[in-house]
């Protein structure tokens, strides 16, 4: 019914298992009833969506509705159309670069960058008093006062307290407020998730007096015009509003032990004459690289267990010759003509390219997992950008590898399997699974390209999703050491806390070599 009932408001829309075709700007949508209550003689049903394609990328965006009816169907429904006639227009005035009937457009500047923002929004109110206009006086009335007045949204997007947002796609930014007398919900979610640091922009100013509760709720889809680089001061700003608790969870790439690698702690940017230095002695740099070593950080912050500095020896060895590696192929030859950026876990790595027909690309070879090396991004700005992205929406994992083909999968399968041949049921080989104490798997590298052979390696975020899915406890993972082309004061935390080997470990270590 709710399938239905969106599909109706768009002329060429097409329903299908996967939800809805808009027949617009290359959207789709689905959506689902999340559950209906009682509120006296009255039903709400809670709708939730999902949508993506065009220009909002492929990766579902969440936002959501309350319908309000005497029986359930008339909730759905008229949740459904308030949708649909509120903020289906938005998305496709501001996807398809045109003018909306009702929706307004402002022209706003978003941390130095040009937007061009479509707006609209559904208020309610709860008040004594039931005539229609009564409502509706006191609604505007609630909105002069909070400044809202056309939108509160042009509010939020003046704050400066917005993230990094995307540089080529367009970004959804939802706003709710309930507010009464004597108390005020503020929610803002940008691309589906909620977004703390943006909350505050009306600390300073009093709940609305009288009696009753109002919801204010608008909708905006940003489309930028112009392009520029994050800064350092707004990427710090980003990642310390990511480590705020959302809806009381943790966001998913921030809790596992790549972030803990660095905490979200940016470094510190490189000197000009560090950078000068390798180029000529070694090979130059891409743009976008260069320009993210000189003006944000040399390592740290970044996908994976963090950002790997360039100018260790192993790495400057690495990045002569040319890179030939083959798109969706496994490679046949050791990595050249490349750096790696970052140990994305199980011995999987990210690569930029400095030499060759693909300079200036990230590529990932996924050595630890299925082997396939596969490019994917055009330069480093945008595959960093990719995954400040990600932390944005919440995604569960950033990878581009099968990691089925990880050991850790493979380790646990076989175990299961043991633990059948031996007649224990699933149940109970579960059970076992999700009493391993902390630090009980570990990963080990085997003729690795980026660890020596042996040295512990820490997992990639699909694997340590993958046993908190099945119950397993944090902390499973003994921790990893650094690649080896990490060079000392650049290498992730775990590693540098690990202790310095004294005369007699040093000479035994090359003895053992």
């Amino acid at each position: 019914m709710l399938t239905e009932t969106i599909a109706r408001h768009f002329d060429d829309a097409q329903i299908s298992e996967d939800g809805i075709d808009l027949g617009v700007a290359d959207l789709h949508i689905s959506c689902w009833v999340d559950g209906v209550r009682e509120i006296g003689d009255s039903r709400s049903a809670s709708l939730f969506f999902q949508l993506w394609g065009g220009k909002l990328g492929e990766t579902p965006i969440f936002t959501s509705m309350s319908g309000y009816g005497d029986s359930v169907e008339e909730a759905i429904v008229t949740g459904g159309c308030n949708w649909g006639c509120t903020f289906g227009p938005v998305f496709v005035a501001a996807l398809t670069n045109t003018e909306p009937e009702e929706a307004e457009v402002l022209e706003a500047v978003v941390h130095g960058r040009e937007m061009r923002a479509v707006v609209d929004g559904l208020d309610r109110g709860m008040f004594q008093t039931g005539e229609e206009e009564e409502i509706f006086k006191k609604l505007r009335v609630v909105r002069e006062h909070l400044g809202g007045t056309p939108w509160l949204i042009g509010k939020v997007l003046s704050s400066d307290t917005l993230p990094a947002l995307p540089s080529s796609q367009a970004t959804i930014v939802g706003l709710f407020i309930c507010e009464s007398e004597d108390r005020r919900t503020v929610e803002i979610k940008v691309n589906g998730c909620n977004w703390p640091p943006s909350q505050s922009f009306l600390d300073e100013v009093p709940f609305a007096s009288g009696p009753g509760s109002t919801f204010l709720r608008e909708f905006a889809v940003l489309v930028p015009s112009t392009d520029s680089p994050p800064s350092r001061d707004l990427l710090g700003s980003t990642l310390a509003g990511l480590s705020q608790s959302v809806d009381e969870r943790t966001r998913n790439l921030v809790a596992w032990p790549g972030w803990e690698a660095h905490g979200g702690q940016l470094g510190e940017p490189t000197s000009k004459l560090a950078v000068d230095e390798f180029e000529s002695q070694v090979v130059a740099l891409p743009d976008t690289y260069r320009e993210f070593l000189l003006g944000v950080e040399e390592a740290g912050t970044g996908p994976g267990y963090g950002l790997i500095s360039p100018f260790g020896e192993a790495q400057r060895a690495m990045a002569k010759g040319k890179f030939n590696y083959v798109d969706g192929q496994e490679p046949t030859t050791p990595p050249e003509g490349c750096l790696l950026l970052a140990h994305a876990g199980c011995g999987n790595a990210w690569l930029l390219v400095v030499a060759g027909k693909h300079r200036g690309e990230v590529w990932i070879d996924p050595v630890g997992s299925d082997a396939i090396a596969r490019r994917v991004a055009p330069d480093f700005g945008v595959w960093y950008q990719d995954w400040i992205d990600a932390l944005v929406r919440n995604d569960s994992v950033f990878s581009q590898w099968d990691a089925a083909c990880c050991a850790t999968p493979s380790t646990i399968s076989a175990f299961l399997e043991s633990r059948k041949s031996e007649g224990i049921d699933s149940d109970a080989a579960m059970e076992e699974l999700a009493e391993c104490g902390e630090g009980s798997m570990s990963i080990a590298a085997v003729g690795d390209r980026y660890f020596n052979h042996g040295e512990q390696v820490g997992p990639c975020q699909p694997c340590v999703e993958l046993t908190l899915r099945m119950g397993m406890r944090p902390g499973l993972f003994k921790p990893g050491k650094a690649p080896k082309q990490a060079r000392p004061g650049t290498v992730p935390k775990q590693a540098r806390d690990e202790p310095k080997l004294g005369l007699l470990g040093r000479l035994a270590k090359r003895l053992t070599k």
